[in-house]
């Protein structure tokens, strides 16, 4: 039987086009290097789950909370806080506890009514955020000293600590940081007037 010259093209072109294929892939585990490397399969995603958060109010200052945080699969916490539900600041993020966390939010205003939820994020980088929750702070204590910031300008943007010497013997000393203008962030009751701590 004799073969065609069409046959013979056939046989030649699929011939060509597996050497072509052949050569393509030799030529890339020649330059991509096709040595038997181990590739090590892709951690599982670990999802963090949030048992429980709580936010209460912290004893000795109103402008701050206490938050506790249960969580499993989780390598870092925060809180994150606003005045509405868009949860506009949020805490450092702090290390997760083998069972529980617990940490304060700091640099709250009086009076003020805040939605905050626990926000934990995995050693994978996955995260999780826990059901929002309304604290609300109460007004700063009545033996408090009032003062007024007549400018703003020095010392240079930041926060400023204040201790003012109490004048009678029921006054009490708190030491108070405050931002330029005017704003407390932070304060403590001390047993005696503080100038420096």
């Amino acid at each position: 039987m004799k073969r065609s010259a069409s046959d013979k093209k056939i046989r030649y072109r699929i011939f060509h086009l597996r050497f072509h294929r052949f050569a393509t892939i030799a030529l890339l585990c020649a330059l991509l290097g096709c040595a038997h490397e181990i590739v090590e399969p892709e951690p599982p995603a670990l999802i963090p789950n949030l048992h429980a958060v709580s936010i209460s109010a912290n004893p000795r200052n109103v402008l701050s909370a206490i938050a506790e945080v249960r969580v499993e699969h989780a390598h870092v916490v925060a809180i994150e806080y606003g005045a509405d539900s868009l949860f506009h600041y949020s805490t450092p993020m702090v290390q997760a506890g083998a069972t529980s966390t617990q940490f304060a939010v700091l640099g709250l205003n009086a009076n003020t009514k805040y939605f905050m939820r626990g926000r934990a994020i995995s050693p994978t980088g996955h995260h999780a955020t826990s059901a929002p929750q309304i604290f609300t702070t109460t007004t700063l204590p009545k033996d408090f000293t009032s003062f007024t910031v007549l400018t703003n300008k020095l010392p240079a943007d930041g926060l400023v600590m204040l201790s003012f010497i109490a004048t009678s013997s029921s006054a009490k000393p708190y030491a108070q940081v405050i931002t330029n203008e005017g704003r407390i962030v932070w304060y403590r009751e001390f047993a005696q007037p503080v100038v420096d701590f």
